[in-house]
């Protein structure tokens, strides 16, 4: 449900190939870094020098990396609004709102093309 991909924990009493148990032992690491974060980085840092061009580029590739990071979704719509690909920037913005929810950056972004 929240798009981070999970292996089966082991049960209790189950043991490991060197014969001790899996107590203790922690089978996944938190996430600290997705296959999307840096073209993330990337297109934030396009997108704040105004180059929404190469913003909407990165962001896109983000969501291929990562079809489940809502910020690359957002990202994505802000880049479409500001080259007026409103089409496109409908359906990102449609995505993020499944991924992120009613956030106070989804209203923002979305109200830009009304001003």
């Amino acid at each position: 449900p929240d798009g981070v991909v999970r292996t089966n924990e082991p049960a209790k009493g189950d043991y490991t190939a060197f014969g001790d148990t899996f107590d203790g032992l922690k089978t996944i690491s938190d996430v600290d870094y997705y296959a999307s974060d840096q073209a993330v980085t990337e297109a934030k840092t396009q997108f704040r020098s105004e180059n929404y061009g190469n913003a909407g580029a990165l962001f896109y590739k983000a969501t291929r990396l990562a079809p489940n990071d809502g910020v690359a979704w957002l990202g994505l719509a802000a880049s479409c609004d500001r080259i007026r690909r409103f089409d496109l920037s409908d359906m990102a913005y449609a995505r993020a709102y499944h991924l992120l929810g009613a956030t106070p950056e989804y209203y923002n972004n979305l109200g830009y093309p009304y001003l």
